[in-house]
């Protein structure tokens, strides 16, 4: 997929702060519907709005007790044609300034403020984004009137987002390319990425309806209903708008991590801290570690969170204490598709080395070496063991599907090589039915299927006596959860043997890490 013809809206923010919430978290860019909302206060309210009668007989005007002749500012005709346009075309993408938009720190923000001679009294709910260059939204190729009109409602739009994001915005002809750095395009299907809400038919008509009934309650117009008062109508925030994933276009994936981190570690191969109980509890420890470092504006990756929620999709950062031909030392596996500017930051905080705090020592680990992912242990055996236990869902007869410990380790292989399915799965050579991601114990038993029958997977499985605790870094309240000793053959997945892999639910902090049949203690 190449450039495509584009009508581009370029968003800048001369503060460098945009704040907007959605969907009850914060914003970390300005949706398109926001930005679609931005375009009609404009001409609802800028200086090509004109004076139109209300019309008293509508169910709002009523309730209101709207007298008659009263007016109110309303879109010109060719500006309701130009965003009836943009509601019926849904966006292409959007393409990121150079480093990606990050939440802010309160002492940051307030320089900002300070500068921009903006009050710095406290809110209840400050969701501010730092964004450092000009972020493009591209739809399809505009009609000339449509963008003719676009870009003198563009001038008269002074903020998007909260009041004080003020914004300078303007609208041109260009392309997008999706595949290109910078570029998130808009996905109908699940998966890793930042739901947006886009606006869609009906959401032109709902913001004019509420422009009119805010327009007569703060212009005193009519009576607010005792029995239902104006603050009391249900918010419009989602009528009219869809939702859909902004996420890169995904490239063919060889393996899920690009690169590792190697940072060889001052201790003895055989320190007590490279024992396999203790591994995860040092990894998580390597992680907080990691972040401090960072300090504010923590890549998503690194964090393993999208804003407030868990980070979706196998794009998190991987945290390995391990041995490799008689070295101790951590692996940091940096996922397929992260970006240059988040890869920069990890590496920056690495350049010294690091100290981690853990039970009650400083352990040192020495600056990164870059080494490949695939392969990355130096073998030919297409079989790998697990070095620390896989952490798994319990088995059993979820939704009369049968369940076994072999499903499970099958099912947590598909998770975290989906990168490597989909690139399989769609490869034009590829006779391989392709799989439709889902969720649920239905789509984890077609997951399983796929695997053993379309691409080899094979696994041998030892269930753990003892509790799965020391292997695990966190549970859920009531999740049932066992650990086992694997041996895998990943198959028609596996380019070349030897990659960088782990397993289960602690495969991030330590856990189930896959290392060469025979070498894992």
């Amino acid at each position: 997929m190449g450039q495509a013809p584009a009508l581009v809206i370029e968003v800048r923010f001369p503060l460098g702060i945009y704040q907007g919430a959605a969907l009850g978290r914060i914003e970390l860019l300005p949706s398109p519907a926001r930005l679609f909302e931005a375009f009609v206060a404009a001409a609802a309210a800028g200086p090509y709005a004109v004076s139109a009668p209300i019309d008293v007989s509508s169910e709002e005007a009523r309730r209101l007790k709207v007298p008659k002749g009263a007016t109110v500012l309303s879109p010109r005709d060719e500006d309701i044609a130009a965003l009836r346009w943009l509601e019926e075309h849904e966006p292409l993408g959007v393409s990121l300034p150079g480093a990606e938009p990050r939440p802010c720190q309160p002492e940051r923000v307030n320089r900002y403020r300070v500068k921009a001679g903006i009050s710095n009294e406290p809110d209840d709910f400050e969701p501010r984004v730092a964004v450092p260059g000009v972020i493009e939204y591209a739809w399809p190729s505009a009609p000339p009137e449509v963008e003719q009109r676009l870009a003198l409602l563009a001038r008269e739009i002074t903020h998007v987002g909260r009041a004080d994001s003020i914004a300078i915005v303007t609208v041109r002809s260009g392309s997008f390319d999706p595949a290109s750095p910078n570029a998130l395009a808009l996905h109908t299907t699940r998966g890793r990425g930042t739901i947006v809400r886009v606006p869609q038919q009906g959401r032109l008509d709902n913001l004019l309806l509420n422009h009119i009934r805010l327009t007569c309650v703060a212009g005193k117009h009519g009576k607010e209903s005792k029995s239902r008062p104006a603050d009391r109508v249900t918010s419009p925030l989602l009528t009219g708008t869809g939702e859909r994933r902004l996420a890169p276009l995904r490239g063919a994936a060889r393996w899920p991590y690009d690169e590792v981190l190697a940072l060889p570690l001052k201790l003895s191969p055989q320190h007590w801290v490279l024992r396999r109980e203790y591994r995860v509890p040092f990894a998580a420890a390597i992680h907080k570690a990691i972040v401090r470092r960072i300090g504010s504006a923590v890549p998503e990756f690194v964090r393993g969170k999208e804003g407030e929620n868990p980070l979706r999709g196998p794009g998190h950062l991987a945290i390995q204490p391990l041995r490799r031909r008689d070295q101790a030392l951590v692996a940091l596996a940096i996922p397929a598709h992260v970006s240059d500017a988040d890869r920069a930051v990890l590496l920056e905080a690495l350049e010294d080395g690091l100290v981690v705090a853990f039970a009650k020592r400083k352990i040192v680990l020495d600056p990164p070496v870059r080494e490949s992912a695939l392969p990355f242990w130096s073998t030919r055996d297409a079989w790998m063991q697990s070095s620390v236990p896989v952490v798994l869902d319990a088995p059993g007869y979820p939704r009369k599907f049968p369940w076994t410990l072999e499903d499970a380790t099958l099912c947590s292989i598909g998770y975290a090589m989906r990168g490597v399915l989909e690139r399989r799965d769609t490869e034009p050579s590829s006779d391989v039915p392709q799989l439709e991601w889902g969720t649920g114990w239905e789509f984890r038993r077609k997951l399983v299927d796929h695997l053993r029958e379309h691409c080899g997977v094979r696994a041998r499985v030892k269930r753990v006596l003892k509790s799965p605790a020391p292997y695990f870094y966190k549970a859920r309240e009531g999740e049932l959860i066992v650990a086992v000793n694997c041996v895998v053959d990943l198959g028609a997945l596996a380019p070349e043997p030897g990659g960088f892999l782990a397993l289960g639910k602690a495969r991030h902090v330590g856990g189930g890490l896959l290392e060469p049949n025979g070498s894992a203690t």
